[in-house]
């Protein structure tokens, strides 16, 4: 007899305690708060982390990320959250200071696609929800990792424009207080991420480094 595959909400740990974990979102919890607090519905023992962290609320047949005044922040596919509250969709990926990474899943929603044939067109596309890159109408497999996904999500955001490294800091590593590793660790999510991208396209190059300004995305014409 097959067992009934549940099409519950739910939220699988990334990163940080009990990594693997699946927990099951009820649509009768209006609220599912996430911080340092014995009395939370999921708790992470870390000073890193505020005692009411991030919140997770169902209104009106949909979730939302809210973050509660955090000090360290939380992220959403690699971006701070700074409006109220956010819409979360499935595949979406969620970040609590630097302690905990959830993935978020809705099996039963169904997501539109708000692009004009993504895949279809040369150069470099993301699709943040699953994060995946496509170069050149090729899928990169294996997907990158969370860093350098978040190092390309932020250029690619702001294709053309040259990034400043301390804005990069401020988005990878909020957290970070030694200036010279993390410039360090920046050159080397750079060369990282340049020879995955050019495991498909090696004849052009993505992230373009600006001399003592920062870094640029630079689209294939």
């Amino acid at each position: 007899m097959s067992q009934e595959i549940s099409r519950a909400p739910r939220l699988r740990i990334e990163h940080g305690p009990n990594v693997g974990q699946i927990i099951e979102l009820n649509t009768a919890q209006t609220r599912f708060v996430i911080g340092r607090s014995p009395d939370t519905d999921l708790r992470v023992d870390s000073p890193k982390i505020s005692r009411q962290h991030a919140e997770i609320i169902f209104e009106a047949e949909r979730y939302f990320l809210v973050d509660l005044n955090s000090r360290n922040g939380t992220f959403l596919n690699g971006e701070r959250i700074v409006e109220k509250k956010r819409l979360l969709k499935d595949g979406d990926e969620i970040q609590l200071s630097t302690e905990l990474v959830l993935r978020f899943g809705d099996p039963a929603m169904t997501i539109p696609d708000n692009t004009v044939n993504p895949i279809l067109r040369r150069g470099l596309w993301l699709e943040a929800s699953g994060q995946q890159v496509y170069i050149n109408r090729r899928k990169l497999e294996p997907p990158l990792a969370s860093q350098p996904f978040n190092l390309l999500g932020l250029l690619y955001k702001h294709e053309g424009k040259t990034v400043p490294k301390d804005e990069i800091a401020d988005h990878l590593w909020p957290d970070a207080t030694e200036e010279v590793e993390v410039v360090s660790a920046i050159d080397h999510l750079v060369s990282r991420l340049r020879k995955r991208l050019a495991e498909i396209d090696d004849e052009h190059e993505y992230i373009v480094r600006v001399r003592n300004k920062g870094l640029k995305f630079v689209q294939r014409e």
